[in-house]
């Protein structure tokens, strides 16, 4: 899995830029919360997208595509089975319509593809609609990129968007500072904005040795008694294990897209 921070492709949107270390709230507040295995899937379709987005940046790439020429506003996820793909828009004639696709899906050839019917179905629109309107409701930014995806809420007709603080360089990740919005159906209205952390995490994990696995990185996560769906994608994406410590409560452990509740574990220093 890959993600490429601040890409023009996965429409990333520049931010005030607060210091990294005091985006914080001013405490803890209840969030909505999915049972782990809702949380893992989540996760991992969070993952799926960002590799399918990153994927079709370099098709781009490699079909001499520049984005900011041909016009384009954003993207959308089709996550069709087994022929997803990424459809890049474009604004014309103040409608906004699709410039090009990429498809392929996990498994399959990519192929690049100038679509002939350019309209916009009213899902389409309302994901688009759900992206950038999560896009331009976020509060106290940990970084001066974020990048979004999204997905529909199990169970209802609504959008989750996930607004996705980048990290602020090579190397590092961000664990914290994600912000998760439940978006009406038409994607017009923001129904609930959780924060999926109490302040700005960013870690530098180190390398593995060769042929070693990377070892796991140890966070303290204060908005609710266990991990999210954000703790899912960052170990999909960066292949990093993850224990996640509920101060009082829990010590979870992350990997592979798992989520599991370690019984007896010891206390410990964790980013927060």
């Amino acid at each position: 899995m890959r993600l490429l921070p601040g890409s023009a492709i996965l429409f990333a949107v520049c931010v005030a830029l607060l210091p990294m270390t005091v985006c914080a709230q001013d405490g803890p507040s209840a969030i909505r919360a999915f049972d782990i295995k809702t949380t893992e899937k989540l996760g991992l379709l969070m993952a799926e997208q960002a590799d399918e987005a990153a994927n079709a940046d370099e098709v781009l790439a490699a079909q001499q595509r520049n984005a900011e020429q041909d016009g384009i506003v954003g993207w959308i996820f089709d996550p069709a089975p087994g022929q997803s793909r990424v459809r890049f828009l474009r604004q014309r004639d103040g409608k906004v319509e699709v410039a090009y696709d990429v498809g392929g899906g996990k498994g399959r050839p990519t192929k690049f593809s100038v679509p002939t019917r350019r309209e916009l179905t009213p899902r389409e629109i309302a994901q688009f609609n759900a992206r950038q309107l999560a896009a331009r409701n976020i509060e106290k930014p940990c970084s001066p990129v974020y990048n979004t995806l999204a997905v529909k809420d199990p169970g209802s007709d609504r959008w989750l968007v996930w607004a996705l603080a980048t990290a602020p360089e090579p190397g590092a990740v961000a664990i914290g500072g994600h912000i998760r919005f439940t978006i009406s159906a038409d994607g017009t209205t923001v129904i609930s904005r959780d924060a999926l952390s109490l302040g700005c995490i960013v870690i530098t994990p180190e390398p593995p040795p060769p042929g070693k696995k990377s070892m796991a990185a140890l966070v303290t996560h204060l908005v609710s008694d266990a991990p999210v769906e954000t703790h899912v994608f960052v170990n999909l994406l960066y292949d990093l294990p993850l224990l996640v410590e509920v101060p009082g409560q829990s010590m979870w452990q992350i990997e592979r897209g798992h989520i599991r509740r370690l019984d007896g574990a010891v206390k410990t220093h964790a980013a927060r």
